[in-house]
């Protein structure tokens, strides 16, 4: 059934290099990968920019997953670690409840990817977990799919929207240009990151 159905949104193709961005450590850090890759996509789509793996994810597992009072990350841990990563280079997280009305709109309206997190209560085979959605489909019973990057080694894992929750997406300042401000490299200092810029001439 889900080999049938027809996908709306990036292809899966786009998201097959991601599937080496794989959490190999501790568990709970999913939040932290999904992040990374949405940043790293966004900003390579916008200026063609190829920002360091390993430095994205060390900059931002702290905010993240580290300096949290519980364990694993919340949809608010996430929201303002992207915002604190991009405040300088015109970008700003969004984020919300509800993924099956929301991230189909989003999608459409070219706002994706969208970090979504799954939960074990909704019966998820992914527990409590983040992935990074970039396609959706409904079958013919009506049921709603999405396809996404799963940092366990999947950048087209299929999971069935009933299963997710919250969700969290990345969008550029209307009154910024992205293409002046285009980020460069990244650096990292005492696990805090910061995107570098063009200088002006």
């Amino acid at each position: 059934m889900k080999t049938q159905l027809q996908w709306r949104g990036e292809a899966g193709s786009h998201y097959r290099p991601y599937a080496q961005w794989k959490n190999n450590g501790p568990v709970g850090v999913c939040g932290t990968y999904c992040a990374a890759v949405l940043v790293h996509d966004r900003v390579y789509k916008d200026t063609g920019a190829k920002l360091d793996q390993q430095l994205l994810i060390n900059g931002l597992l702290k905010p993240i997953d580290k300096l949290t009072l519980h364990p694993g990350s919340f949809f608010w841990n996430i929201q303002f670690a992207l915002n604190y990563m991009l405040a300088n280079v015109g970008y700003y997280a969004q984020s919300g409840l509800f993924t099956e009305k929301a991230v189909p709109k989003l999608i459409d309206q070219g706002k994706g990817p969208v970090i979504v997190g799954t939960l074990s209560l909704l019966g998820s085979p992914y527990k409590n977990h983040w992935l990074l959605v970039y396609a959706y489909a409904y079958d013919q019973a009506g049921d709603l799919y999405f396809r996404a990057y799963d940092n366990h080694g999947k950048s087209q894992a299929i999971i069935p929207a009933k299963e997710t929750f919250s969700y969290v997406y990345v969008l550029p300042y209307p009154d910024k240009d992205i293409a002046e401000k285009k980020p460069t490299t990244v650096l990292s200092h005492e696990s805090d990151l910061v995107f570098v810029t063009n200088p002006k001439h």
